[in-house]
């Protein structure tokens, strides 16, 4: 008697499980999060207000303006008179104008084509909406990294340059001076009336130069924690913030309340949507949905239909599969702090390069 027909076949998993969690991890996105640090600090320079008005301006326009009034040159006199003063010149008043990054993705699902299949359908639902997340954090880190590489200081007087010579508007380190580096950056900040606390984005390879230093204490020989204090830290990969050549790190200094960001959708998502039939199972629906990776709040437009989905040959999919389609999308603006002569003005985010 033979026990070949009853052989079992191989065991399998249930899923979802571990297994894959690797294809899903996110990433270190310091410029993204620098931004939404900086955006909560009280001392910001767009008001709750203003705030407020970017996230209600979807449709009105496709940009939002922020009237300013420039800096004033005067002179002080030295002489007591009845006399009027001489006619102002006028106020140098202007509005600047404001455009958001858009963002959008979708994605279909067959539900007949899981039936009789491993990978349930939510489980395959959920994983296209992360992967598409985990590389919208990506996206959105480029473009927050690419608003503060675009902000940066552009006045470079003898008082900075005392302290280190600049390429670029960038401050150039030598590697024999980088261990008094954040002793000198706090002077340099006060030489800029940028005195106080100050975020420090930077590449993961500088990462190890503060480890360090911050770790260090009264045993050492030569202790260097000490010029560390008032900073906090956000890296980033270096594949996203690059270094430019014969540089062995690039690091921003940034004064708190000179970034911030806000996200804006239309109306008609928000609070309890719009639905078209049955709320509880529409044809079609306007929501809003927050992101698993990002925490972005989602505008979410969802679809289904009727197809042939025969061609699939998974399931039970035929010739009259339903489809559920869903497309998501949200607009965020990236703003620095104005500053309007940056020539001639300093601007607290302070670029250096540690050279290799």
């Amino acid at each position: 008697m033979s026990y070949v027909a009853t052989v079992q076949n191989a065991l399998r998993n249930d899923y979802p499980s571990n297994y894959d969690k690797l294809e899903r991890r996110p990433t270190e996105a310091g410029g993204l999060e620098i931004f939404r640090k900086q955006s909560l600090n009280p001392s910001n320079f767009i008001s709750p207000y203003a705030a407020g008005l970017i996230e209600d301006s979807y449709g009105a326009a496709a940009e939002v303006n922020h009237p300013v009034l420039n800096a004033r040159t005067v002179t002080i006199g030295n002489t007591i008179s009845c006399a009027l003063p001489a006619a102002s010149d006028g106020d140098a008043a202007l509005i600047v104008t404001a455009a958001p990054v858009t963002y959008t993705f979708g994605f279909t699902m067959v539900k007949d084509q899981h039936i009789k299949n491993d990978i349930p359908y939510t489980a395959a639902l959920m994983e296209k909406l992360m992967a598409y997340d985990l590389q919208m954090q990506k996206d959105m880190d480029v473009d927050a990294l690419g608003v503060i590489e675009a902000a940066i200081n552009q006045h470079f007087p003898a008082s900075i340059g005392a302290y280190y010579s600049q390429t670029a508007n960038a401050l150039q380190v030598a590697q024999a001076n980088k261990d008094d580096f954040y002793n000198k950056l706090s002077a340099i900040l006060g030489e800029m009336d940028f005195s106080g606390n100050a975020d420090i984005l930077a590449n993961r390879v500088h990462q190890p130069m503060v480890n360090r230093f911050i770790n260090q204490g009264a045993g050492n020989s030569e202790n260097q924690a000490f010029q560390f204090q008032g900073f906090q830290y956000f890296f980033d990969n270096s594949d996203r913030l690059t270094n430019n050549v014969s540089v062995e790190s690039t690091i921003y200094a940034i004064k708190a309340g000179s970034l911030f960001s806000k996200d804006r959708i239309p109306s008609a998502y928000k609070g309890e949507g719009t639905y078209l039939g049955d709320r509880r199972s529409p044809i079609k629906a306007k929501h809003t949905m927050v992101m698993p990776v990002t925490g972005t709040e989602m505008a979410v437009l969802y679809q289904q239909d009727c197809s042939d989905q025969s061609s699939l040959g998974i399931g039970e999919a035929n010739a009259a599969s339903f489809v559920e389609g869903w497309t998501f999308f949200v607009q965020k603006f990236y703003l620095s702090v104005y500053n309007s002569a940056p020539s001639t003005r300093f601007t607290p985010i302070l670029k250096a390069e540690i050279l290799a």
